[in-house]
């Protein structure tokens, strides 16, 4: 035990990425277990992830070579987990965090979150032309999921992440990304 007032400090805890030696080793966030899971432990690309650990498919996290940070997913070819559905899954997280500013009296004054089909979140995004607003089978190209983990900045995105000064729960976030992923349906 590395710290006897943190029973979770101790040789053979998993390493997390939080910049603790949290297994006792004198080094922390070493573990490729971390790797990309955290702002804080940044892979390179999809590739050294894979390397470093079988993992499902999900979101990671990197940096670029000019060392910006930025979200991404990658694709190991896990099976597919089940889809979420729009009306049951992923409005009541929309309407809960997104729906204040997207009522019309804010732009996009067309855009009404809370009523909106699910099938218009397919159309092409006003702020990005050059994306849809959800890809089919693609979050990282589906300009809502860059709005959402703050990453539309680099793909050509203006304006602030959404929600506007909060931030997604992981699992809604990850609710989102598998209902895009599953070809984003009704």
């Amino acid at each position: 035990d590395c710290d006897d007032d943190d029973e979770f400090l101790s040789p053979g805890e998993l390493e997390i990425c939080d910049g603790t030696d949290n297994n006792c080793d004198g080094e922390a966030d070493e573990d490729s277990e971390v790797l990309g899971s955290h702002p804080d432990c940044p892979a390179d690309d999809c590739s050294s992830i894979s390397a470093a650990r079988d993992t499902d498919d999900g979101t990671f996290w990197f940096e670029d070579s000019s060392g910006d940070l930025y979200a991404d997913e990658c694709d190991f070819g896990s099976p597919p987990e089940t889809v979420p559905e729009f009306a049951g899954d992923v409005r009541p997280i929309l309407n809960g965090s997104c729906v204040s500013c997207h009522r019309g009296s804010s732009p996009p004054a067309d855009f009404f979150l809370d009523s909106i089909p699910w099938y218009q979140l397919r159309d092409t995004s006003t702020q990005v032309p050059t994306m849809e607003r959800v890809e089919p089978y693609s979050a990282s190209q589906s300009y809502l999921w860059h709005k959402l983990w703050g990453t539309h900045a680099t793909v050509g995105g203006t304006g602030s992440t959404m929600p506007t000064g909060d931030v997604l729960a992981p699992d809604d976030l990850e609710t989102i990304t598998q209902w895009i992923n599953g070809g984003a349906e009704n």
